[in-house]
């Protein structure tokens, strides 16, 4: 992880920093059960030098259901107008579960191969990504949360018929990306039990780099 005239990457307590070009906006990335923070490097790079800067944190074992709250450290550090939440896998799952307990320092969750594992109540956009050929991911789970754990939220595809005057929070969208598997949102090599992916990992990070953005601009604007 080396920084580059657009991002710089600065090792903090606690994890990883990838300061880009932005300055309003941030991301804090908890990573999946058992892999390496640095596998996600990739991904928070080009996130960082689109404008979101992203924390990228260490977890204890790498399980980052044994310190869902980290993301506090970094909220009360530094000043962002604008703090979303992203995880994938088991990270995901904590994620959505700090932004549903903290849901007045989040405006959004970038959900990678993951879903919360309970109804979500708090005020907050949720972006679900997830690869065709994923094998590790519990699709029937997945499932059950979309119907049964997003009750309050507005489907992203139509925003368009929404009230101008109504503030866009809640608002859920799912995105496949097709060729993708469970671990390619990372470089940390084939997982056991995974799908073969058709696209490269460079592929599917610069598409889910893509998803993120385009949720980001079209569910900040007032509508």
């Amino acid at each position: 992880m080396k920084s580059d005239d657009q991002v710089a990457v600065k090792e903090i307590k606690g994890g990883y920093f990838f300061d880009g070009p932005g300055d309003d906006k941030a991301m804090i990335f908890y990573p999946g059960g058992k892999v390496e923070t640095k596998a996600y490097a990739r991904l928070m790079n080009k996130l960082a030098k689109e404008g979101i800067d992203t924390f990228l944190l260490n977890m204890p074992f790498h399980l980052a259901v044994l310190n869902k709250n980290a993301a506090d450290k970094i909220i009360s550090k530094y000043q962002y107008d604008t703090y979303y939440m992203g995880g994938h896998s088991l990270g995901g799952v904590m994620a959505i579960d700090y932004a549903n307990d903290n849901s007045e320092k989040i405006d959004g969750v970038f959900l990678l191969a993951a879903y919360p594992n309970k109804k979500i109540d708090g005020h907050f956009n949720v972006l679900s990504i997830y690869g065709s050929n994923d094998k590790v991911l519990n699709m029937k789970k997945y499932e059950k949360a979309e119907k049964n754990y997003y009750e309050q939220f507005i489907d992203y595809e139509k925003i368009d018929e929404i009230s101008s005057d109504l503030f866009t929070k809640n608002i859920y969208k799912d995105i496949i990306i097709d060729g993708g598997n469970h671990a390619s949102f990372a470089d940390y090599g084939k997982q056991k039990g995974d799908g073969e992916a058709t696209i490269s990992v460079e592929e599917q990070v610069d598409r889910t780099v893509e998803e993120i953005m385009n949720y980001v601009v079209n569910t900040s604007i007032e509508k």
